[in-house]
């Protein structure tokens, strides 16, 4: 099955909340604020890679969240960030926002990377809110929440040769042997009823062609 265009539901991580603690130790029965930040959520990144031709795996899945951060510890120790969250897409592929109906990124080679959604920044931890008239603050921020998002991932270039013919004219058996796609063949037409991709590799100049 080839999948050319799909809609997908993304959540970047939240951030983690901060801290409200004090400094505790023997002899220092009074001790001053030491709540450390929460940290960052992780992002949504689309990552270009060429050796992906269509988006089946997001058929299969549509749904996808990065992690969310933890909360700030005490001796103003930070809170871990949370993992962002890598989709890999083809080359040619153009994300719009649901919402907008607008274009929001486009992936045209290897290797390129697009932070599509922010984690959410973490909350201060109460150390921050230390001043002359208040040695003891008990506020800390709550980390930030990110909502989920919809998009649309549409692959607009699919292959560099493209074969046209008649009904069981041996498109699907060529493609088969010239190629390592496996399209079902069968003497009879309307064997193969979706586009298939196929590569050709030259191994002397490492190059790719997509039938």
């Amino acid at each position: 099955m080839f999948v050319d265009e799909k809609v997908v539901t993304l959540k970047a991580g939240n951030g983690g909340d901060g801290c409200a603690s004090f400094r505790r130790e023997k002899f220092i029965p009074k001790g001053g604020p030491n709540g450390g930040d929460g940290g960052d959520g992780g992002d949504i990144v689309l990552e270009c890679d060429t050796n992906i031709t269509d988006l089946t795996v997001y058929h299969f899945k549509s749904n996808w969240a990065a992690g969310n951060a933890e909360a700030g510890k005490g001796n103003q120790k930070y809170g871990a960030n949370g993992k962002d969250c890598v989709l890999k897409l083809p080359a040619g592929t153009i994300v719009y926002d649901i919402e907008t109906e607008r274009p929001v990124a486009e992936l045209v080679e290897h290797g390129q990377r697009i932070v599509l959604i922010k984690g959410g920044k973490g909350g201060l931890g109460n150390v921050h809110f230390k001043s002359s008239t208040n040695r003891a603050p008990r506020q800390f921020t709550h980390g930030v929440q990110v909502p989920e998002q919809k998009f649309k991932f549409v692959l607009k270039v699919i292959a560099d040769i493209g074969l046209v013919g008649y009904p069981n004219a041996g498109k699907s058996s060529l493609t088969n042997l010239i190629t390592k796609a496996h399209p079902k063949t069968a003497p009879y037409p309307f064997t193969t009823k979706n586009p298939i991709i196929g590569v050709i590799e030259y191994p002397e100049t490492y190059e790719r062609l997509r039938l």
